[in-house]
């Protein structure tokens, strides 16, 4: 299912909001002197996300220029030299938010090929967004509100990968493919022990990368991966049938019954016998 292979795939694993806040009407790029202190040559530590509103800035990044008009959401990942300058008299309104975003252990333009410059068409959205950015920023550092922004900030990564048309970069396609390769065998031998080197070699990685990689992916290594699979389906057929704890062993891959009573055990805390009555009496 395409839904949870993405979710496998991709859930984060850090995320950390640097500052999410808005731009008024007043020259806020000017200091009490008159001069633009926030032109100029910058490299960020982190991601950033610029979103105007009214008004433009010129940004240039890798010797391209751009100018960032209403609508429009800039993205600028860590470690990238750029420039920016306000040219304009006018009053310039923007929304920004810098922060760090971890998909497995890789940074967002690791995994995607984003453009500097996307063209919003749902404004409202993406506005409505960068105010509970900014709601959650400057409130108390609750465990509600860091949920919220986190989520928030997820849906505005997916606004501007949907809008823009951002696709994976090559090497992710090729993991992902061998990743799933991996998981369909998984579950196609439920029924025998599956090991790390036959992963490797149907996958075509040597068996410590494809266990670092799987990891890096699905958050397990591949046995634990499929000791998780195995008693998941052991609990659906203690719950759904009559068999017998020793044919549900055997069918799932287990020559002997004892030591699956006490890997289930282990994983759940109770033996085979007693979550089929528990899970029964439920019921």
């Amino acid at each position: 299912m395409k839904t949870a292979k993405t979710k496998q795939l991709f859930s984060a694993s850090y995320i950390h909001i640097y500052f999410s806040s808005q731009t008024g009407e007043r020259a806020w790029w000017k200091n009490e002197k008159g001069e633009d202190f926030w032109s100029g040559e910058h490299t960020f530590d982190c991601d950033a996300l610029y979103f105007v509103t009214e008004g433009e800035f010129e940004l240039t990044i890798k010797g391209e220029h751009y100018r960032v008009r209403p609508g429009q959401m800039s993205y600028i990942p860590a470690g990238t030299p750029h420039e920016r300058r306000i040219t304009i008299p006018g009053p310039v309104r923007k929304y920004y938010t810098h922060f760090d975003l971890l998909f497995g252990t890789k940074p967002l333009n690791a995994h995607f090929n984003i453009p500097v410059i996307t063209n919003i068409t749902d404004t409202d959205q993406a506005i409505a967004f960068f105010q509970i950015l900014k709601e959650c920023y400057y409130n108390p550092d609750t465990p509600q509100s860091v949920i919220r922004a986190n989520g928030i900030l997820l849906q505005l990564i997916a606004l501007v990968l949907t809008e823009s048309g951002a696709t994976l970069n090559p090497d992710e396609k090729d993991t992902e493919h061998s990743m799933q390769a991996a998981i369909q065998y998984i579950h196609a031998n439920l029924h025998r022990t599956v090991t790390v080197a036959e992963l490797a070699e149907i996958t075509g990685y040597s068996p410590g990368h494809f266990a670092k990689t799987f990891r890096q992916c699905f958050g397990l290594l591949p046995l634990d991966y499929i000791t998780k699979i195995k008693i998941n389906q052991a609990q659906k057929r203690l719950r759904e049938t009559r068999l017998s704890v020793s044919v549900i062993a055997e069918e799932l891959g287990y020559c002997d019954a004892n030591y699956f009573g006490k890997v289930f055990k282990k994983k759940t805390g109770v033996s085979p016998l007693q979550y089929r009555k528990t899970a029964r009496h439920r019921v």
